[in-house]
């Protein structure tokens, strides 16, 4: 709610809620590019717990923790021209218990996600985290329960 507030333009429903990507060759390769560039650019660094501030979502940073580094793959992966419409995020937790956010993509090979813990894309269902969330398509504001 608070990214929403702050960015309200990742927020607009997409037109094109519902697209899915074609995982051709150049789209498989520019995909894998961007999240393993995104991965060696950006430092990842938790956000600090006991300062009494909520989590900030950032777009567009040079640290940042698992959901910064996912919104700056979206934002980079939209420059590319892929569709708004076919990335949501979405939120789970990994082995050790803590909270975790990825992007998730749908292709027409099915959802993959791009996550700063590994520098390969994974198919959902491959995917390691127990899924809580993720953000509607026809409506980012909106979080659905998985």
């Amino acid at each position: 709610t608070v990214m929403c507030t702050r960015n309200p333009e990742l927020c607009v429903a997409p037109e094109n809620a519902d697209r899915k990507i074609a995982l051709n060759t150049l789209n498989k390769a520019l995909i894998e590019h961007v999240n393993l560039e995104t991965n060696q650019r950006i430092n990842y660094r938790r956000d600090p717990v006991d300062t009494g501030i909520a989590d900030r979502w950032r777009v567009a940073v040079t640290q940042g923790d698992c959901e910064d580094i996912a919104l700056a793959k979206r934002q980079r992966l939209i420059e590319l021209g892929f569709p708004a419409g076919a990335m949501r995020l979405a939120v789970g937790h990994i082995e050790t218990g803590e909270g975790h956010a990825v992007l998730v993509l749908r292709t027409e090979a099915g959802d993959v996600i791009l996550d700063n813990r590994q520098d390969d894309i994974v198919a959902w269902s491959d995917h390691d985290m127990r899924w809580s969330m993720i953000q509607s398509a026809q409506n980012p504001r909106r979080w659905l329960a998985v």
